[in-house]
C-alpha cells in the first residue's frame, strides 16, 4: 500500500485561515473535530454520515395503565415496538409515533394514540417532547378514536365519545387544582408519575408501577436522558482497518466519541504508545497523532473525532486478524476502551485504499486498486458514497459534502468477479473545519 497522504490538524487549519476571517478560527477548538447528531448513517462500505449516538432516534417501549377512581378507565397503553404501533424519539426531544391502547386486536380496543404532528392544543404547550436534560416530558398526546375517521378532522358524537376529547396531557394541573407529570428516573431508568386524561374517561395515566412501565428500548439512550444533565455517559467506536501482507507503512485512523447524553464533557485518549506482535511476526505501534490532539469535546448527543497513528509492518501469509487492540479513554471519573480490529490480507490478495483519509471539502481523493498476484485480465467498475464511479486501477473524486466517504470496486477476471471494499474510508470537512454535519 502507497503512504497515505496525511493533512494533520494543523494543516487544515492553515488552509482554511485562507477563506474564514482570523478572529473566527480563534474562537473555533481545535481538540478534534465536532459533528451534530442529525443522523445519518455510520461509515463503512454504504457512506454517510457521523450521526449522533442516542440522540439520534431513541424508541420507547412498555405499558402505561389508565384508571380512575373506581372506573376502570381506558386499560393498558402499549407504546411497543411493534410492526403497528411505536413511540420514537429524536434529538430534540419530540415525540412521534402511536401508542395502542388495549390489547393486539381492534375487538375490545380504544386504539392508537398519536405522538407529535398534532395541532389545536386545548392548553399550553404543544406536541408531546422529552427534555433530555431534565428529563421531563411535557405536551400533549391525543387518542384518534374520538374521531369519526383517522386521526384529525370531525369528532365522533358526544355521547360515543363519553365527553372526552382525546387529548391527554404529559404535565399540567387539572380542573380539581391537582399537579401532576411525567419524567425519567435514573434509579429504576424508566418514566415514572402520571399523565391525564379526562375526568370522564381516561383518568389518571400511571407510567410505572410494580409489574409495569415505560423506558427506552437501548441503554445507550437510557444513559442520553435526566439526572439534571448530570447522567453524561459516552461510546468509542473505531473502524475496522485492513492492511496488507508484507508492508511496513504508517497510517492515521479516526477514532469516533460519541455522547450518550444530554451533558457536555471532554474525552481523552489515555495511552502513550501501544506496541503489539502476534505469532505470525506482525508488529504495530499505535500512537497519537503527531500534532498530538489528545482530546475533543462531543456536543450532547453528538460526536467529535481524534486520531490515532498506526505504525505496521507485516510479513508474507494468508489473510488473518490482529487480535483486538483496546484503546483507552477517560472522561474525569468514566473510561472507556475502544476496539480496533486489524484484519491483514492474505498474500497477492486484491485491495484498494485512498491517497488520504481525511480532507477538506472539494479536495481530490485518488482511490487504487491493487489487484492482487493472480487475476488474469482484470477489469474494474468503481462505486461509492456521492455516486463514485469509473474504470481503470486509478480513480479521482472531489467530494462535495461533509462526512465519512466511502467506495468500493468490483473486479471482473478471467476466473469470475469480486467486489472489494476499500480501507480506510475518508473524512471530509468544510473549509471551516468544523461544520456540524
Amino acid at each position: 500500500m502507497k503512504n497515505l497522504k496525511k493533512i494533520n490538524q494543523k494543516s487544515l487549519f492553515f488552509i482554511a485561515g485562507v477563506f474564514v476571517v482570523v478572529a473566527v478560527l480563534v474562537s473555533l477548538n481545535l481538540s478534534g473535530k465536532v459533528f451534530g447528531a442529525t443522523g445519518g448513517g455510520g461509515g463503512g462500505a454504504g457512506g454517510g454520515e457521523v450521526d449522533g449516538g442516542a440522540g439520534a432516534t431513541c424508541t420507547l417501549t412498555g405499558f402505561a395503565w389508565s384508571g380512575y377512581e373506581n372506573r376502570s378507565g381506558m386499560g393498558w397503553i402499549g407504546f411497543g415496538p411493534q410492526n403497528n404501533f411505536r413511540v420514537d424519539v429524536d434529538s430534540n426531544g419530540l415525540l412521534n409515533g402511536y401508542a395502542w391502547i388495549g390489547d393486539n386486536t381492534a375487538e375490545g380496543s380504544i386504539g392508537w394514540v398519536k405522538f407529535g404532528g398534532l395541532s389545536d392544543f386545548p392548553g399550553q404547550g404543544g406536541n408531546a417532547k422529552l427534555d433530555w436534560e431534565s428529563g421531563e416530558l411535557s405536551g400533549w398526546a391525543r387518542a384518534c378514536s374520538v374521531f369519526q375517521n383517522g386521526c384529525s378532522g370531525t369528532l365522533k358524537n358526544d355521547a360515543y365519545r363519553g365527553g372526552w376529547d382525546g387529548w391527554i396531557s404529559l404535565s399540567g394541573t387539572t380542573a380539581d387544582g391537582d399537579s401532576y407529570d411525567v419524567s425519567w428516573n435514573s434509579g429504576t431508568q424508566q418514566f415514572e408519575g402520571y399523565a391525564w386524561g379526562s375526568k370522564e374517561v381516561a383518568g389518571w395515566i400511571s407510567f410505572a408501577g410494580s409489574n409495569y412501565g415505560v423506558t427506552f428500548t437501548t441503554n445507550t439512550c437510557k444513559s442520553a436522558v435526566g439526572d439534571g444533565g448530570g447522567g453524561f455517559d459516552y461510546s468509542v467506536d473505531i473502524e475496522t482497518l485492513i492492511i496488507p501482507s508484507n508492508e511496513s507503512n504508517t497510517v492515521e485512523h479516526p477514532v469516533k466519541i460519541s455522547n450518550n447524553s444530554s451533558s457536555v464533557r471532554e474525552v481523552s485518549l489515555l495511552f502513550d504508545v501501544i506496541n503489539s506482535k502476534n505469532n505470525f511476526g506482525d508488529e504495530l505501534t499505535i500512537t497519537k497523532t503527531k500534532d498530538n490532539t489528545t482530546s475533543c469535546t462531543p456536543p450532547a448527543h453528538g460526536s467529535c473525532l481524534l486520531f490515532i497513528e498506526i505504525e505496521y509492518t507485516t510479513v508474507n501469509g494468508s489473510r488473518r486478524s490482529f487480535s483486538t487492540q483496546n484503546i483507552p479513554t477517560q472522561s474525569e471519573d468514566i473510561k472507556r476502551d475502544g476496539k480496533l480490529d486489524i484484519t491483514i490480507l492474505g498474500e497477492g490478495e486484491a485491495y484498494c485504499y485512498p491517497d488520504r483519509s481525511f480532507a477538506l471539502i472539494n479536495t481530490p481523493i485518488t482511490w487504487t486498486v491493487e489487484p492482487g498476484d493472480d487475476l488474469k485480465n482484470p477489469s474494474y467498475e468503481w462505486s461509492g458514497s456521492e455516486e463514485l464511479s469509473g474504470e481503470g486501477k486509478n480513480v479521482e473524486k472531489e467530494y462535495s459534502s461533509t462526512g465519512i466517504k466511502s467506495a468500493s470496486v468490483k473486479i471482473t477476471h478471467d476466473a469470475g468477479e469480486q467486489t472489494i471494499i476499500c480501507s480506510p474510508t475518508v473524512l471530509i470537512f468544510s473549509d471551516i473545519l468544523f461544520e456540524h454535519l
